[in-house]
């Protein structure tokens, strides 16, 4: 929000103005729609605006999150990597954590209903302290767009200020304003939430009760620092500038100037024999921290530097500066890895083909840290195995099979080869030929790759079925499947409709396990996108005991980690033979084919509302020039 100059105060009341919602078209396929509230004054034009983003929290999303934020701005991006993860849903820290939780009025209700991001509320500099921004962010909390269940979020703060002095003293009255009108820290971060549900455990408290926090206790260090200053915090912290390096003004300017080869980033041997020099010189070097708040084991474990580690590790106990938070970046050692973590996991998924869990590396790292902070996390190798896949519930099969996503595919399988029986025995019987273009819309037939589509008969077909039984007979998910059962009021035994024989055809002829997997796991997917299973599973008992964990949603790592290759392009195949599910394109293809594919792309609309804001200034100035010629 910005902060203008002194003006002189034009009186008006917020009675007075109008109103006017505007919104990105409903009907759209965007995922993230744009939202704008302008209030007009009958005498004085327009007086303020707020603008607002509305996120569907669809399921296609998950996964993808992250990508529609990066897209739309920097700030939504900063938000996905502090508030709501790639899934959707809050981080666990901001609600289970005893320190991130704050003030612990948020929990996980904020994984569900929609998501409403305040981008900003500007109010003319003439006008402003006379209630126009609270009546903007009334209307918008009071309209259909903020029903029960959504949480609306927004970051209050100035755009720019030239010292944390200024920056208090310019911010305050901005937090000020928003936790009058019922907004409430989010955990330990800089942003803020409003619930429309007045008993909600944030409007319950009051605004003096809410947690206040200095973000500007210490400083974000530049990439590139006045000669002096460079020279100084090298100097003074040689372990934390080595590992992380910097440019000073001068060497910045020898690099575009005169084209001089950047500095090549330090060898690990280099680093490790650097705390080695740094250890023998003056042992409280290895403790030091720095103008940020970070210590040495700080730096190397947020850039995933194991050698590092283990060397300070080696030369002293560590455990206060691997759990000590007081940085910048309200971080220990161990959480700043774990960002590191992940970021390595993005990049190996992007690089690396069957890259699904992640590095082992890494994981040693994390054990190492947690070690020596005092956890007993057991063997390196077994905290490998146990961790692998990013497992939050600690009862994943393997590591990467939640029990909620073995659950829901037993279901399915079970729904789809039984039920599927019926139809197939119609088609069978209307359509003796076996003529595969009559037997293409049978359960299974569309992830069969289309090079095999000449070999489809009835055997072929009963024995494809036949092949998946296995996956769902006498497993978890028979109580939801009977349910849909009784509500269908149909059913078919699977043994009378296939035989062992017609698997053997069907694998003699070129069919594999790995279509009838694919199947399951992208139809679960599927049923999963526009809610049908969870509104199966509701009432179920043996679902709702079960825990839930960040595996829960893979479908892709579940494929993968079943056979399904990420060299090879699965279905399910749409009419010209190409691939269109989850597993449909190579690596790394997906995602971004997903998100310009289905959201229409959020480029061309920031182009247009950039072109918008320009022709709607240059009608707000027509309509006040002839105002002024009225009023003469």
């Amino acid at each position: 929000m910005a902060v203008a100059n002194a003006h002189t105060t034009v009186p008006l009341s917020p009675d007075d103005m109008q109103i006017v919602f505007k919104e990105t078209d409903p009907e759209s396929k965007r995922f993230i729609k744009h939202i704008r509230l302008t209030a007009s004054h009958p005498k004085h034009g327009v007086v303020g605006r707020l603008e607002a983003y509305k996120i569907e929290r669809t399921y296609q999303l998950r996964g993808h999150f992250f990508e529609v934020l990066d897209a739309k701005s920097d700030e939504l991006a900063d938000f996905g990597t502090k508030v709501i993860d790639n899934d959707m849903n809050v981080y666990e820290r901001l609600v289970a954590h005893e320190y991130h939780k704050g003030t612990g009025c948020w929990g996980r209700e904020m994984n569900d209903g929609l998501i409403m991001y305040i981008r900003a509320v500007n109010v003319g500099a003439p006008f402003e302290r006379q209630g126009v921004g609270a009546r903007l962010v009334r209307e918008l909390l009071s309209s259909k767009h903020v029903v029960l269940g959504t949480i609306v979020y927004c970051w209050p703060s100035v755009m720019r200020a030239e010292s944390p002095e200024e920056w208090r003293s310019m911010n305050a009255p901005i937090i000020a304003f928003f936790r009058k009108l019922g907004f409430r820290r989010v955990g330990r971060t800089t942003y803020f939430g409003y619930s429309p549900d007045s008993s909600h455990p944030s409007r319950l408290m009051a605004a003096s009760d809410d947690l206040d926090i200095d973000f500007h206790k210490y400083h974000y260090r530049s990439n590139m620092l006045d000669d002096d200053l460079a020279a100084r915090l090298r100097r003074d912290y040689p372990l934390q500038t080595l590992m992380d390096p910097f440019y000073s003004r001068s060497e910045m300017m020898s690099v575009r100037c005169n084209g001089a080869p950047r500095p090549p980033p330090p060898s690990m041997a280099r680093m490790v024999a650097a705390v080695r020099d740094a250890y023998n010189q003056d042992s409280a070097l290895i403790h030091v921290r720095d103008e940020q708040g970070f210590t040495p084991i700080y730096v190397a474990a947020s850039k995933g530097y194991l050698p590092v580690v283990e060397t300070l590790l080696f030369f002293a106990n560590s455990r206060v500066d691997i759990l000590d938070r007081d940085n910048v970046r309200d971080r220990n050692a161990i959480e700043a890895h774990e960002e590191c973590m992940r970021a390595s996991l993005l990049l190996a998924k992007a690089l690396l083909p069957n890259q699904c869990g992640y590095l082992e590396g890494d994981l040693a790292l994390q054990h190492a840290l947690r070690k020596a902070a005092g956890e007993d996390v057991g063997a390196v190798q077994d905290y490998i195995a146990k961790k692998r896949y990013g497992c939050t519930c600690g009862q994943c099969l393997g590591g990467w099979l939640s029990p909620r996503m073995a659950y829901a595919l037993h279901c399915e399988g079970a729904m789809i080869f039984d039920l599927g029986g019926f139809p197939a025995m119609m088609t069978f019987e209307l359509c003796p030929s076996s003529d595969p273009a009559h037997l293409m819309m049978l359960a299974g037939v569309d992830c069969i790759p289309p090079a095999l589509h000449h070999r489809l008969n009835h055997q072929f077909t009963r024995g494809s079925s036949g092949s998946a039984v296995r996956l769902s007979r006498d497993r978890p998910g028979r109580a939801a499947h009977a349910r849909c059962h009784h509500r269908r009021r149909r059913r078919c035994c699977s043994q009378d409709w296939w035989d062992t024989k017609d698997v053997q055809y069907y694998l003699d002829a070129g069919g594999k396990v790995e279509y009838a997997i694919n199947y399951v796991v992208d139809w679960t997917k599927e049923q999963m996108e526009d809610e049908t299973l969870l509104d199966l599973m509701i009432g179920d008992e043996r679902w709702e005991a079960m825990p839930c964990c960040a595996n829960d949603l893979q479908f892709e790592l579940v494929g993968r980690e079943m056979g399904l290759s990420a060299t090879q392009r699965w279905g399910p195949y749409d009419e010209d033979g190409e691939p269109e599910g989850v597993f449909g394109g190579l690596p790394g293809s997906f995602a971004r084919g997903f998100y310009y594919a289905d959201s229409d792309s959020s480029y061309d609309e920031e182009e247009n509302e950039e072109g918008n804001d320009d022709d709607e200034a240059a009608e707000d100035e027509e309509e006040a020039a002839e105002e002024e010629g009225s009023d003469e």
